[in-house]
């Protein structure tokens, strides 16, 4: 189990791929794409990991970054009242 410093971390981590990195990847090809399969396969400990995975699953065959469920964690809204 995390402690609540390793979780904000964790949490800030998501929110630095979230603003800084997946808007650059907004447009490439996800079909057989294996260096966007990578990453999903680095976020799977991370709440952003279902998104991204809905980012690369859409009908357009392009990454669209465009949910934030990452954000409907309670350990999340829990670390913020402090």
């Amino acid at each position: 189990m995390l402690f609540d410093k390793d979780k904000a971390l964790q949490f800030a981590y998501e929110e630095c791929l979230v603003l800084k990195i997946f808007p650059k990847l907004r447009g490439v090809q996800t079909r057989n794409n294996q260096h966007l399969t990578k990453i999903q396969d680095l976020l799977k400990d991370f709440s952003v990991s279902w998104d991204f995975k809905q980012a690369m699953e859409n009908d357009s065959n392009q990454f669209v970054f465009n949910s934030a469920n990452y954000l409907n964690n309670a350990e999340y809204e829990k670390l913020l009242k402090k």
